[in-house]
């Protein structure tokens, strides 16, 4: 019965082993399992950390490459539109029928015998214009009685006088100077510009007194006939040419002479040169 027992106990004892070794390595499977859970939990998490890294770093280069393109398209825009501008402004520089046309404006802006309006447009000065019509006319005249008198004489002297009643020497303002050019002076005033030659503006010219107080002024009227006998001989031309040529006469003699003009035919009218 002792041998039974201990046969069964022994028996027992066996079985016992044997099931404590399949525990045990049921406990180490169970370890392994919950220790590659753990990996994969892990694993799981730095995935989703790279994911989420990921759409961040994605979302950050395509916030920077929008911002780099529009960047870009600015900067082509702004190129662009300076080329635009580059092109015109040389076109503008290059262009001689332009530059000729703007040099042509500026002249007549400047010029003493254009008048601009209040909207830009441009007219004649008939003040200015009938004062140089004036001048003409003396001039003719005066050159044709000193051919007449062969000498130049009188005529001649008083020419050489009024046309050289200067009271001070400044810059050529108009056309209308030029007679009065000083090459002298002028050629100096040039070089002082750096040019060889007298080059406009450096153009220096005889200027009268505004008031000439050395003499008095004289007022003048003339009468000009208008009768049918004025029509033969061309002598209505010579009477107008004379009026004007004496009115440019007086002004020039001393700018506060003033001179009155009139025609008659049944009746006495005021007029003036412009008329």
């Amino acid at each position: 019965m002792i041998r039974e027992y201990a046969t069964q106990v022994r028996g027992k004892i066996l079985e016992a082993q044997r099931l404590q070794k399949e525990l045990d390595e049921m406990k180490k499977a169970e370890e392994e399992l919950r220790l590659r859970a753990e990996e994969r939990r892990k694993t799981e998490e730095s995935y989703s950390m790279a994911e989420r890294d990921y759409g961040e770093a994605k979302s950050s280069i395509d916030y920077e490459k929008r911002l780099a393109e529009t960047e870009l398209s600015q900067r082509i825009a702004r190129e662009n539109e300076a080329s635009i501008e580059e092109r015109k402004r040389v076109e503008a520089t290059t262009n001689a029928v332009e530059i000729a046309k703007n040099q042509v404006r500026q002249y007549l802006v400047n010029s003493e015998y254009i008048t601009i309006n209040p909207d830009g447009e441009m007219g004649f000065n008939d003040d200015v214009l009938v004062k140089k019509l004036e001048d003409i006319f003396l001039d003719d005249v005066l050159d044709e009685i000193a051919k007449e008198d062969g000498q130049g004489g009188f005529f001649g002297k008083v020419k050489c006088d009024y046309t050289g009643l200067i009271a001070y020497w400044d810059r050529m303002e108009s056309l209308s100077e030029i007679p009065r050019i000083d090459w002298i002076r002028s050629a100096i005033l040039s070089r002082t510009k750096g040019y060889r030659t007298p080059q406009f503006p450096y153009l220096m010219t005889g200027k009268p007194e505004g008031q000439i107080k050395a003499k008095g002024s004289l007022d003048t009227a003339i009468i000009i006939d208008r009768s049918g006998s004025m029509n033969h001989n061309n002598r209505m031309e010579a009477a107008r040419k004379t009026g004007l040529a004496t009115t440019a006469l007086m002004r020039r003699l001393n700018p506060r002479n003033r001179t009155y003009l009139a025609y008659y035919d049944d009746f006495l009218k005021e007029t003036t040169t412009k008329n």
